[in-house]
């Protein structure tokens, strides 16, 4: 949010580059699925990059939307929801949510268990992006690698009889399918993002020697 331009101007702003970023994300998606398909030995469906693309559009959906809420109000318990929901926590349940509910028509806790669990390497993912920005924030391709490999390790269920979690047999995919596709999803993404990322970071910096001289 550019704080020397009306609020008006900052929402259009982040409405065109959601839009950017949709497509980025979609393309990333479907390019992600089809790895994740030949490293599996299977062919490239339209289902499949349908699915990549419905999971890259509804990742980049919850951010920008949440993102697009927290520019208008000022209630904090708006804000505070909107961050758990933009987290890469709340992004992992509502894509798995999004992508069960369309490829499988039903919700399947397994998924959502291994959602939340792949949302650690992810967070980790985040944090090194915005620790590092620019170019060295490929390095967070690594961690959507181990977010999908975690994502098709770790699905579990609940026991109705103990009322313990244990390890399911409900599979996925192959983890170096998941992890290929992690990995490919996060390094197209980053190439994508990168003028945008530049162009931000060098507005940033102008802003900030604005200030400081404004200080001085």
């Amino acid at each position: 949010m550019d704080p020397e331009l009306p609020l008006g101007a900052n929402l259009a702003i982040h409405v065109a580059l959601s839009v950017l970023d949709l497509a980025i994300n979609a393309a990333a998606g479907a390019a992600a699925a089809a790895t994740g398909a030949h490293v599996n030995g299977d062919p490239t469906t339209r289902l499949v990059l349908q699915t990549g693309a419905w999971a890259g559009v509804s990742k980049s959906g919850v951010l920008n939307f949440t993102v697009l809420i927290s520019m208008t109000t000022d209630n904090i318990f708006v804000k505070v929801l909107m961050i758990v929901l933009g987290s890469p926590f709340g992004q992992a349940l509502l894509v798995t949510l999004a992508v069960g509910q369309k490829i499988l028509g039903r919700i399947v806790n397994e998924l959502l268990i291994a959602a939340a669990a792949a949302a650690a390497p992810l967070t980790a993912g985040s944090v090194m992006v915005e620790a590092t920005g620019g170019v060295y924030s490929i390095q967070a391709a690594g961690w959507d690698a181990l977010g999908g490999y975690t994502f098709a390790r770790l699905p579990i269920r609940a026991s109705q009889r103990s009322r313990a979690y244990r390890f399911a047999e409900f599979h996925v995919c192959e983890y170096k399918s998941a992890a290929a596709a992690g990995g490919v999803f996060g390094i197209l993404v980053w190439f994508m993002r990168l003028p945008l990322t530049k162009f931000l970071e060098m507005r940033a910096e102008e802003l900030q020697e604005t200030e400081q001289a404004i200080d001085s």
